[in-house]
C-alpha cells in the first residue's frame, strides 16, 4: 500500500490486493469524496475502463495534470487501427476531454489544439457532422482568440459554418467567455 497528498488539502490511499488472479486497486479520496474501486486485469477494455475513472476522480478533484495522464493511458489500451464505431466515438470523447482540460484547466492552447486535431480526425473518421462543428468552433476559438493566427481561425470558422448549415443551426457563438472557463466545475456537477 501506499500513501500520498494530492494538492496538499486531501490524503489518498492507494492499495494493490491479489485476490482469485485481478489485481484491484481502491482509492480513497477524503474526506468528501467515495471509495472508488478499480479492477486491473490482462484485458484491455478493463484496463482502459479503470484509468478512464481514475481520470474522471482526478478531474473532479481538480488535478488536470493527473487526469490527462490517466486519460492519456486508458487511450493508449485501444486498438490501434480502430475496428468499431464506439471506440472511435470514445477517441473523440476523449480527445475533446483532454482539449477541455488542457485549454480551460491548465490554460495551454498550444496543447489544446493538438488534442483537438486528434478528435477531428476521430470526428471525420466517423463521420459525425455535430461533433466536427463543435470541435471546429473550438479550434476557430483558440486560433481567433489565443493563438492569434486569422488565417486557421477563419478556416476553422468556414468549416465549423458549413456544418451547421447542414445541421440546420442558425447561429454559432464564438464568444471566448463561452470557452474559457474551468471545466473541472462541469465534471463535479456531474457526480451530484
Amino acid at each position: 500500500s501506499r500513501t500520498g497528498s494530492i494538492s496538499g488539502e486531501k490524503e489518498w490511499v492507494l492499495f494493490r490486493v491479489e485476490k482469485k488472479g485481478l489485481d484491484i486497486v481502491s482509492m480513497y479520496a477524503f474526506p468528501c469524496y467515495p471509495r472508488c474501486t478499480l479492477c486491473l486485469t490482462g484485458d484491455a477494455l478493463n484496463e482502459r475502463v479503470a484509468y478512464h475513472r481514475l481520470a474522471t476522480v482526478h478531474h473532479s478533484l481538480g488535478q488536470c495534470e493527473m487526469a490527462e495522464h490517466f486519460y492519456l493511458k486508458a487511450l493508449s489500451l485501444c486498438s490501434h487501427p480502430m475496428e468499431f464505431d464506439e471506440e472511435t466515438i470514445y477517441y473523440v470523447k476523449v480527445y475533446c476531454q483532454l482539449g477541455d482540460i488542457t485549454f480551460y484547466d491548465l490554460k495551454d492552447p498550444r496543447d489544446a489544439e493538438n488534442y483537438y486535431h486528434f478528435a477531428l480526425a476521430a470526428a471525420m473518421d466517423l463521420g459525425s457532422k455535430k461533433s466536427q462543428l463543435k470541435i471546429c468552433t473550438r479550434l476557430a476559438t483558440i486560433y481567433h482568440n489565443f493563438l492569434v493566427d486569422r488565417e486557421m481561425s477563419l478556416y476553422y470558422y468556414q468549416k465549423a459554418r458549413k456544418f451547421a448549415a447542414e445541421l440546420n443551426i442558425r447561429r454559432l457563438n464564438l464568444s471566448p467567455d463561452d470557452f474559457y472557463t474551468s471545466t473541472t466545475v462541469k465534471t463535479s456537477k456531474s457526480f451530484s
